[in-house]
């Protein structure tokens, strides 16, 4: 009897619709008062934006954080799964309260039930983590983090991809620092293990965020993937479905999200209304909870989104946040309970510490100096009655090796330090056997499959659960592929990929656009006749396309007037307006106004395209050098080009990355010129687009059970051109210095059918070298 008690007292709020029936105290300190008695709190009343709000029905408190057991629910209370549509209007419309989906208590109970010393530690961590005694949110962060800690490291454990949402802003248009500098140090704990972090929140927020991370972790920060959401109303709701159907994370991760009260608002700690300056990302954890997805929040007031259900905690009922998150875990402040949270993990999976002193105290001060500075002040997303305070200048907080916090992370390390803990056998499996090895080969005709290398093995880590390793093939003996045309191009494209097709990786991902501009099913074919008869049997070749990735991702994110700047080659084929209009009829969008400039004129003047600027290492000379003052002669020809309006500007050769700051400099200065915002036209190396198809792919395609990519080197470079030259660019574009060179040749493959004799000889046709 007293076990079915504790099992009630335990379900969520249940939730009304409609006519709610008259609320009433249930033996709760504070019950929620009828909405026709004024508040005891009339000072956050009084600022609050009078303007009008659909008001969430929920049931009064419980004395509880737990979520109900599933298996105490029966089958016929779990109600049908909701449809896309009908998630959206019961949200959007009915402004719907989800609970939390049901949590098996029992199985991770059973899973941990000889593992005392991994419970043992988490109990450490979790009196480390509570709130101070002479806190009133002392005994719910004790509750919390005593039922769902440990539920959350092995949450986490064993989910493959994280969603993070977090941003908190002023009244004042101030970012809080403490939710970016959280967010930063739980995505770099779930990439080291093996965790794929995706940051969701606002473009000032992402915009911190990812300076913290790009100067604290330069080969992550740039890489890891941002989704940047200022949506409001239905048109949030819309694109939250479409972000989580996307990327379908195992778990989404709420870091000091504001939360809608009873009455529609999003308040502070103080009662202050922040609607007008915040995204309503409580709305992605509403919307997991009608999709019966696991959720976590970190929460240090009741006004986070995610909050346990509320006790006596002598605050008004109408300041709480009503929506629920799976797991919540109340601390101090979040800094510290994403710290702690994160050691505990990543000595699960990877036996390492999350996070060292020296980051974070640069994290701390760093954010604190630029939510000072009013290039990051977040815009106001909706119009209302009551102006936003004003900004206030203040002088950023320093952080010292004595901070709190830094002390509170030296006592992280000496708890895991103590003794190893062995966990539950997936988890000790998966440290065990680490991530998988997946092999790609990267095909390109010169100096941009080199430029491109490293950043695309970094895209890859940050962005897939695997480990990839990359062959990179570089045909400079026929360099440039915009001096061939037809059937010679063709001939060519066939040789190379033979020579990638030979060395049997995963998959061929084609890096050069100019390539791309043959048929490549055509070369599908012939390199798979060729390798027939070859004798080499069972090997599938496997090709993406970067025109169509880039394409694709153009109409995507590319706006209605994209800028692409291409080589002449790629640009004469008409390749990209044709691709990208047949991706617009495919999904049934409008076609956008699509520019291409071609940035070179062999005829009227050639050896002048910027691709050959690149490959002569023209941008690495010093500045007053002739060859530099032709490239940026050169850069502004094309950059003139550009018309002001564009809604972004794609670089669509290899090469053009490599140009990216003088193109944005020369740029600016038009806009500058034109009395428009510098950097207001977006400059986008499409690389990421290409990186994230060859995950698709390689995630679609598991690896074979014969194939084992362990034994070889990260990367590797072959060349058909003169060895000591192609070092030379190695040296220049490539960082590290071990990375194997090899000159070799291409096969001649005999096509068939054969429509005419090979235009030419092709250069060194002799069979490749493995």
């Amino acid at each position: 009897m007293l076990k079915n008690i504790a099992t009630r007292a335990a379900q969520p709020p249940l939730t009304y619709y409609g006519n709610c029936p008259a609320r009433h105290k249930r033996g709760v300190r504070f019950s929620c008062r009828p909405r026709g008695i004024p508040s005891a709190f009339p000072d956050w009343r009084e600022m609050r934006m009078p303007v009008p709000r659909r008001p969430y029905f929920t049931s009064i408190s419980v004395f509880s954080t737990a979520v109900q057991d599933s298996n105490e629910r029966t089958e016929k209370s779990t109600p049908p799964a909701l449809t896309r549509d009908e998630i959206k209007q019961k949200i959007t419309e009915k402004s719907e309260v989800f609970a939390p989906p049901p949590f098996d208590r029992s199985a991770l109970a059973e899973r941990y039930r000889k593992k005392k010393p991994a419970i043992k530690l988490v109990e450490e961590f979790a009196q480390k983590m509570a709130v101070p005694r002479d806190d009133k949110l002392h005994d719910i962060s004790k509750q919390s983090l005593s039922e769902h800690l440990l539920a959350t490291v092995d949450t986490l454990a064993s989910a493959n991809t994280v969603m993070i949402f977090c941003g908190r802003n002023t009244t004042e248009g101030k970012l809080t620092p403490d939710g970016p500098v959280s967010a930063a140090i739980a995505a770099y704990a779930l990439h080291l293990c093996y965790k794929v972090p995706i940051i969701a929140c606002d473009g000032s927020n992402r915009r911190l965020i990812q300076n913290l991370l790009t100067e604290l972790h330069p080969d992550f920060g740039p890489y890891v993937r941002y989704l940047s959401i200022t949506d409001v109303n239905g048109q949030l709701v819309k694109r939250l479905y479409k972000e989580l159907t996307m990327h379908a994370p195992d778990v989404t991760l709420y870091i000091d999200v504001p939360g809608r009260n009873s009455e529609s608002d999003y308040l502070d700690e103080k009662g202050n209304s922040i609607s007008l300056l915040n995204v309503a990302f409580d709305q992605a954890l509403n919307m997991q909870n009608a999709m019966k997805k696991p959720s976590i929040a970190i929460c240090n007031k009741i006004t986070n989104a995610g909050f346990p259900a509320a006790i006596s905690t002598g605050e008004p009922d109408d300041m709480a946040a009503v929506v629920r998150a799976t797991h919540a875990l109340v601390v101090p402040d979040v800094v510290h309970g994403t710290l702690g949270l994160m050691e505990l993990l990543c000595n699960a999976c990877d036996d390492s510490k999350a996070y060292q002193a020296d980051w974070l105290l640069a994290a701390l001060n760093r954010a604190a100096e630029l939510t000072e500075n009013r290039e990051y002040a977040a815009p106001p997303l909706r119009s209302g009655a009551v102006a936003r305070k004003s900004w206030a200048l203040q002088t950023p907080v320093q952080f010292k090796e004595g901070d709190q916090r830094i002390q509170q992370l030296a006592e992280f390390h000496e708890l895991t330090s103590k003794r190893r803990v062995t966990w539950t056998a997936p988890i000790e499996k998966g440290k065990l056997e680490g991530p998988k090895v997946r092999h790609a080969v990267l095909f390109d005709s010169s100096d941009g499959v080199l430029i491109a290398a490293e950043d695309f093995l970094r895209y890859a880590r940050a962005r897939s659960n695997f480990y990839l390793k990359a062959h990179a093939v570089a045909d400079h003996d026929k360099a440039s592929y915009g001096d061939h045309k037809g059937q010679r191009l063709f001939e060519i494209v066939v040789d190379g990929i033979a020579y990638s097709a030979k060395l049997k990786a995963d998959v061929i991902v084609m890096v050069c656009n100019t390539a791309c501009t043959v048929d490549l099913d055509r070369v599908r074919k012939a390199v798979g006749d060729w390798l027939h008869a070859e004798g080499i049997k069972g090997y599938q070749v496997q090709i993406i396309d970067l025109v169509k990735t880039v394409s694709e991702a153009v109409l995507d994110s590319g706006g209605p007037r994209p800028t692409l700047l291409t080589t002449e080659g790629t640009m004469r084929s008409d390749a990209y307006p044709k691709s990208i209009k047949a991706s617009a009829t495919r999904q049934n969008l409008d076609f956008p106004e699509v520019k291409v400039i071609g940035c070179g004129d062999r005829k009227e003047r050639p050896n002048k395209d910027l691709a050959r600027f690149v490959n002569g290492l023209a941008h690495m000379k010093d500045s007053n050098s002739p060859a530099y003052q032709e490239l940026m002669h050169e850069v502004r020809r094309y950059v003139d080009l550009i018309p002001l309006n564009s809604s972004s500007i794609w670089l669509c050769c290899t090469h053009f990355p490599a140009l990216k700051d003088i193109i944005r400099a020369v740029l600016n200065e038009r806009l500058v010129a034109a009395e428009l915002r510098p950097d207001s036209i977006p400059l986008i190396d499409p690389l990421f687009a290409q990186v994230d198809e060859t995950i698709r792919f390689l995630q679609k395609h598991p690896l074979a059970a014969n194939q084992d990519y362990r034994n070889l080197v990260d990367l590797q470079v072959s060349t058909t051109g003169p060895k000591v030259k192609v070092a030379e660019s190695m040296h220049h574009h490539i960082k590290r210095r071990t990375v194997p060179l090899f000159e070799v040749r291409f096969p001649n493959v005999k096509i068939q059918p054969a429509p005419e004799p090979r235009a030419q000889p092709a250069a060194h046709g002799n069979q490749p070298e493995s």
